[in-house]
């Protein structure tokens, strides 16, 4: 696993990030089609969207604009800042709280619905499954983006333990996780040990 945990990570990096881009195109068009259904049955009142479904729109829209982004920039152009781990970790980590929050709301407007099937009229019906996939798409997201920012966040602070300068400032696919830097703290202040050799075995 050490050996190969660079492949490990870049593979998982782009497990994570793709179906991040996929699964905030599915949340955009539901809450499209949502907002645009609410706008048909709440017009003439004020506000006439349902507020879940324009956070939803909001933070898919955000995530596809600088997901994108960060992917093919670590591709195409080496050494752009939005690659460097701290940065990374640090939207990633952004990314999955508003993501949370998105499924959250979500779900908290369909506490009150125990099934989609009470309704009748087909539009309904078809209204609270779109609301039930915003949700769970939105969870699910969540939860991708939380175990990926973990995952990176622990190999940084491990590869910053055993010594690597600059760890955090590093580019994340330029970044070898399983190096062994620079002895540092208490161990690096112990002098190194010069092996004398006796000149009666040396002359031998």
């Amino acid at each position: 696993m050490v050996q190969d945990i660079n492949s490990t990570f870049r593979i998982i990096r782009m497990v994570v990030l793709g179906t991040s881009m996929a699964f905030a195109v599915i949340v955009l068009g539901l809450s499209a089609v949502i907002t645009n259904f609410a706008s048909l049955v709440l017009k003439g009142l004020s506000p006439d969207y349902l507020p879940y479904a324009a956070l939803a729109i909001a933070i898919a829209a955000l995530t596809l604009l600088t997901v994108p982004i960060m992917f093919f920039f670590s591709i195409t152009r080496k050494g752009a800042f939005v690659n460097m781990n701290a940065i990374e970790i640090a939207w990633t980590g952004v990314l999955w709280v508003l993501w949370l929050a998105t499924g959250s709301f979500a779900a908290s407007n369909l506490a009150s619905i125990p099934n989609c099937a009470d309704f009748i009229a087909p539009s309904a019906v078809a209204f609270c499954r779109e609301s039930q996939g915003v949700a769970a798409f939105g969870f699910l997201t969540w939860a991708l983006l939380l175990a990926y920012n973990i995952f990176l966040l622990i190999l940084v602070i491990r590869q910053r333990m055993r010594g690597t300068a600059g760890v955090w400032t590093n580019f994340v696919t330029e970044t070898d996780f399983s190096a062994r830097g620079a002895p540092s703290g208490a161990f690096a202040c112990l002098p190194q040990v010069e092996q004398k050799v006796s000149p009666s075995f040396a002359s031998q």
